[in-house]
């Protein structure tokens, strides 16, 4: 039922289908795709939960805004209350994050106050101090939060895990995740054939949180790209992006920048190509994100509902974020860019990927349209924006108007 979602590299790797399926008749390969088994009774609960098949991404954003009560709303950056900057204040634990710890200081608080019971998070296979293989892990204490801290930034069926077995659970996840969770909402309430198995999945999450992501790693897509300098994980202490290029940091201090010769697109999750354009998991009640800010250790952090302006307030009042101000000041700049379309066009070579399996470029997305968006004169929230509008031109809006002209499968968000 959903072949020609993973056959046209259409699938973003977010597992709901193996969890929704009642005949467990859906297994993940060794490239975390999804693969029908023969006891496939074709129910279409798969395709009906699918958030690349009929995403109701408006009425679900609607139906947020108002249940979440939220003050603001734009076409960029979805419906917030509040956007700043955080981190973590206990600087000891923040040493054990990815980039300012907001993320993981959120949930131990709010496991510590009995706001949730377990979380649904990703954790690493190996126990290395950078680790690109995700491993989905429930977490009940604060230890179990803290091992999930750091990065993976591959793509992860974490979904594949529902439901999770606690009263009130969160789930940090990017934005095709969110997509997912709030699709399966959705449908316990509307869905044709869907409906009960989606109150079973999703019934008991109390918070989802959407962490910023451009675009990520296929499963053995890190592995790949260090193989080309002769680096394996297990020599790396970091491993990050930085202004649409990957870093890599060795145990020694050595920093790595160029990864040499070949395709990036080798790499690369090509579901990612497809993602609805919602680089800020605009669905989520909270957003999380190391994005690229004017200061490195710092999170942007979006408030999308009155539950988490309630829960950031008493974390700030109670000095366990340290906070300041992200400017929202008008831009010329970019509102300039934007009016002159200059980032959409084709900077990928999706047309030819399309016609011959290959890429016309052999750099990894998020590179030349930053360039030529000017964005070292952009700050603030406004670059938020810009990032949003470099995924939405330069991607998905080219990749779906490329799959329309050759008549390729396409997700359809209403």
């Amino acid at each position: 039922m959903i072949k020609d979602v993973v056959d046209s590299n259409a699938c973003c790797n977010c597992g709901l289908c193996v969890s929704a399926c009642p005949e467990e008749a859906i297994e993940l390969d060794n490239s975390f795709l999804p693969r029908i088994l023969d006891n496939c009774t074709l129910c279409g609960i798969c395709r009906e939960v699918c958030p690349r098949v009929d995403m109701p991404f408006s009425f679900i954003a609607d139906s947020l805004k108002k249940d979440n009560k939220i003050n603001f709303g734009e076409e960029l950056l979805g419906n917030y209350n509040q956007i700043f900057l955080a981190r973590m204040s206990d600087s000891a634990l923040r040493e054990k994050t990815y980039c300012g710890g907001s993320t993981t200081a959120f949930l131990i608080y709010l496991l510590e106050k009995g706001l949730i019971d377990k979380a649904l998070l990703t954790g690493k296979e190996h126990n290395l101090d950078f680790c690109g293989h995700p491993k989905s892990m429930e977490a009940s204490t604060k230890e179990e939060i803290l091992a999930c801290a750091y990065t993976k930034p591959t793509a992860n069926p974490i979904l594949s895990k529902l439901p999770v077995k606690g009263k009130k659970v969160a789930i940090v996840g990017t934005p095709c995740h969110v997509q997912g969770i709030r699709k399966a909402q959705y449908l316990a309430k509307y869905g044709k054939v869907s409906k009960e198995k989606c109150r079973e999945l999703v019934g008991n999450i109390e918070f989802v949180i959407g962490l910023n992501c451009f675009f990520a790693f296929k499963k053995d897509g890190v592995d790949g790209l260090l193989s080309r300098v002769g680096l394996k994980e297990d020599g790396l202490k970091k491993f990050y992006n930085w202004k649409g290029k990957s870093v890599a940091i060795l145990n020694n201090g050595q920093k790595i920048e160029d990864f040499g010769e070949g395709s990036d697109f080798d790499s690369l999750n090509l579901g990612c190509l497809l993602c609805y354009p919602s680089y800020s998991a605009k669905l989520s009640d909270i957003t999380f994100g190391k994005c690229m800010i004017e200061e490195w250790g710092w999170n942007d952090v979006i408030s999308r509902s009155e539950k988490a302006d309630r829960v950031l307030k008493e974390m700030i009042d109670n000095k366990i974020l340290e906070v300041q101000p992200l400017k929202d000041e008008k831009s010329e700049i970019l509102e300039g860019l934007l009016e002159a379309n200059v980032f959409k066009y084709d900077s990928i070579g999706y047309g030819e990927f399309l016609k011959t399996g290959r890429f016309a470029t052999t750099n990894l997305p998020g590179g030349s349209p930053m360039e030529k968006g000017s964005s070292g004169s952009i700050k603030g929230i406004n670059r938020l924006r810009l990032i949003q509008a470099v995924k939405r031109d330069s991607f998905y809006e080219v990749v779906k108007q490329e799959r329309e002209k050759s008549g390729t499968f396409l997700p359809e968000m209403k």
